[in-house]
């Protein structure tokens, strides 16, 4: 990883692969999601995702992981293959 993208971030990531729970209060009644974590950091995470999210999307964590906040906002999302995702997000 180069130098340039360390220093935009704004904390130390550490590896934490897991699975975690989410709501995207979506009112589609289908709002219960899973992913996959990648990474976790005290200003957001790296996830796995089987379905597309909006960039500024908002999701509510209902997984028990070491973080301060359980709410995040999707800041980028790139798509791996059909139907697999991965995503930044940060916590609000």
């Amino acid at each position: 990883m180069s130098s340039d993208v360390r220093e935009r971030r704004k904390a130390v990531r550490y590896d934490f692969p897991s699975t975690i729970e989410f709501d995207t209060g979506t009112e589609s009644g289908e709002n219960n999601h899973k992913a996959v974590t990648i990474n976790i950091s005290k200003s957001g995470l790296c996830l796995y995702l089987f379905e597309s999210l909006g960039r500024h999307d908002e999701i509510q964590i209902s997984s028990i992981l070491p973080m301060t906040s359980k709410k995040a906002s999707v800041r980028w999302i790139k798509k791996i293959d059909e139907g697999f995702f991965k995503a930044g997000v940060s916590f609000i």
